[in-house]
């Protein structure tokens, strides 16, 4: 949420399930590809937190899940330049606090962010069918 399109995503998020963000149709994208259609828009999603990891780089990468489906959600270490640089900045160390100081795993979380079309890793992952993933998460909440 730093790049020139930024300003432009609607901050009203949308409610919806893992489902169906997992079959929004997506166009495929490269490393250098820019911000997509879909990825103007903020959602929310109801789930279960099912892995929190720790990255080398700080990030957290969230492992939600509804039912058989999986959604990647990411919060942005709040130290990172890219992070710094956001007007979000207040709300990643919101949530980057609120993820470092409670158990997670297992539990029942409201998660709202922005859509991000990830690349396809080419390796088996959890992952949502279409790749899209909350990124970064703006709000999580029980």
């Amino acid at each position: 949420m730093n790049d020139e399109s930024a300003p432009l995503v609607d901050t009203h998020a949308i409610f919806t399930t893992i489902d169906s963000l997992g079959a929004l149709p997506v166009p495929e994208v490269k490393s250098e590809t820019g911000r997509q259609n879909v990825e103007m828009h903020m959602y929310t999603v109801r789930c279960i937190v099912k892995e929190v990891d720790r990255k080398r780089d700080g990030d957290y990468h969230i492992l939600l899940q509804s039912g058989e489906k999986y959604l990647i959600a990411e919060v942005p270490n709040p130290e990172c330049d890219y992070a710094a640089s956001s007007p979000y900045l207040a709300q990643f160390t919101t949530v980057y606090n609120f993820v470092e100081s409670n158990a997670l795993e297992g539990k029942e979380v409201e998660v709202t962010g922005v859509a991000f079309v990830d690349i396809d890793h080419h390796y088996a992952r959890k992952q949502a069918d279409n790749n899209i993933e909350l990124h970064p998460i703006i709000r999580i909440r029980f």
